[in-house]
């Protein structure tokens, strides 16, 4: 994994590593890089709210 803060970067690496070229609805993927502990999980946004589409988050 390339050193970087981006969220962005990690989930495009995930989506690379899992041949992905589209978020699917649910996804979760955990792996240890190094001293860290990472986990990107996302799912479909809550309309109630709103949004459309997915909703990701990176955890370190």
């Amino acid at each position: 994994m390339t050193k970087t803060t981006n969220p962005e970067d990690f989930l495009d690496e995930v989506m690379k590593r899992q041949g992905l070229d589209k978020l699917p609805g649910r996804f979760k993927e955990k792996w240890v890089d190094g001293d860290y502990e990472y986990e990107i999980r996302a799912h479909e946004a809550e309309t109630q709210y709103g949004k459309s589409g997915s909703i990701y988050r990176v955890g370190r």
